[in-house]
């Protein structure tokens, strides 16, 4: 696997196959879009035109995927209970995905990597609920999730992509851990310190872009960081954003050397 560029973006062969795999995944709701796509003479036109749309997509992702990938059912224990499936690339260029299946999380998906694996695989919940009622949404927040996954990957084997020395975290190790064994908050963390800084930017993005015309963008970014958005009634609450300025918040209340790199790093992403 290719490194990642000094900006910390996956190089195009493994960000291709990052949004694959993350596709290939979103084409198991296939089934459920062809039953409602073809019972669908009693819904509403826009409901209609909704799983037509969702279930054409989802055709069209299993159609790619399957000429990169191999799914069959898998089940080990997982940080959400036992997993559904595992996803293997027939090119053996991409990490093994370990599925699991569930209902009612709270976000429409979630991932980690087991650092003491060899090799490493990548570890992805979905929530059917959230793919079946928002499947387009739902889809690019999972491309996110596996690319934010892979890229921790590539900084274990390559040992890149870690913050300035003036952020490092001196009394803990890569991924938290201190002398007493107690590890650090997850957005402290200093394998976390990059990969954050583009799913916290995928986030802002998306809010941005939904709520503001592009000339208040700058503004609008600074009352989210200042915590000015809480007053406002945009409903933001059903995905990560809130989660995300509460943590970066508390790296300003708890390290504001480190907080100020880090603002200067997800303004130049989102805006340069």
């Amino acid at each position: 696997m290719r490194k990642l560029n000094e900006n910390f973006e996956l190089h195009p062969e493994a960000d291709e196959l990052a949004v694959a795999a993350a596709k290939f995944i979103a084409s198991l709701f296939l089934p459920y879009f062809k039953t409602r796509a073809e019972h669908s003479k009693t819904k509403s036109n826009e409901s209609i035109m909704k799983y037509h749309e969702y279930y054409k997509l989802a055709s069209q992702y299993k159609t790619e995927g399957r000429k990169l990938f191999t799914i069959n059912s898998y089940k080990i224990d997982t940080t959400w209970g036992t997993s559904n499936f595992k996803i293997s690339s027939k090119q053996g260029e991409f990490p093994d995905i370990i599925l699991r299946l569930t209902n009612g999380y709270t976000y429409s998906n979630d991932g980690y990597v087991n650092v003491e694996e060899n090799p490493l695989n990548l570890y992805i919940l979905v929530d059917m609920y959230a793919f079946i009622h928002s499947f387009k949404k739902s889809t690019n927040e999972l491309i996110d999730t596996v690319k934010h996954e892979l890229r921790h990957v590539v900084q274990l084997i390559s040992k890149t992509g870690l913050p300035k020395d003036k952020v490092l975290n001196r009394k803990t190790d890569l991924s938290g851990y201190g002398a007493n064994l107690k590890r650090s908050e997850h957005h402290l963390r200093d394998i976390e310190f990059k990969t954050n800084l583009h799913t916290y930017a995928f986030h802002i993005k998306n809010y941005l872009n939904k709520n503001y015309p592009r000339n208040q963008w700058s503004a609008a970014f600074k009352n989210l960081i200042s915590g000015s958005y809480q007053s406002t009634n945009i409903n933001y609450k059903s995905d990560k954003l809130n989660g995300i300025l509460n943590n970066i918040d508390n790296m300003k209340r708890k390290d504001p050397v480190r907080w100020r790199q880090f603002i200067k790093e997800l303004y130049n992403i989102i805006f340069l």
